[in-house]
């Protein structure tokens, strides 16, 4: 089964990020774990405010009740500025995850999970937030990226 986007466009069948185009995140081509595309946090551009967010469609995650593992590649440049990155279930609002960066092996994927209970199951329209605060970010005069990919929501007995 190809499940590849026939298009760059969103529609009915396909749904893709929400990034403000200020954002410091975008989805490129340049890296990724697998697939086409990643996310790219350029620590480049300034964050607007206290934090940067990217969002999911709604009603793009749909969690019964129970214990569960959040997965995710990351690549980060060994200059890279960014401390943390924190993933937030939004229906019901719910953080499962912040990601310490600090000790990770650099220039290449590493896989980050983090065990957490949904206590109350999705929200018809409930989604996934990916976001950085610019408490986490330390000064770098030469800054440099970080990539995240293959992010899944997996049952934890799996």
């Amino acid at each position: 089964m190809d499940l590849t986007p026939e298009t760059d466009a969103e529609n009915d069948y396909q749904k893709f990020w929400r990034i403000d185009d200020e954002s410091p995140f975008s989805t490129v081509y340049e890296k990724f774990a697998g697939g086409i595309k990643s996310l790219k946090f350029d620590p480049n551009v300034e964050i607007a405010g206290d934090k940067t967010v990217v969002a999911g469609p709604d009603g793009s995650v749909n969690l019964p009740k129970g214990k569960f593992t959040l997965s995710m590649k990351v690549w980060a440049a060994s200059n890279r500025p960014l401390r943390k990155i924190h993933v937030m279930l939004k229906s019901p609002n719910q953080e499962i995850g912040t990601f310490d960066l600090s000790g990770l092996q650099s220039g290449k994927w590493v896989t980050l999970t983090q065990s957490f209970d949904s206590e109350h199951g999705s929200n018809e329209d409930d989604r996934m937030e990916i976001s950085v605060q610019k408490a986490d970010m330390s000064p770098n005069a030469d800054a440099g990226p970080v990539f995240i990919d293959e992010i899944s929501i997996r049952a934890a007995n799996r």
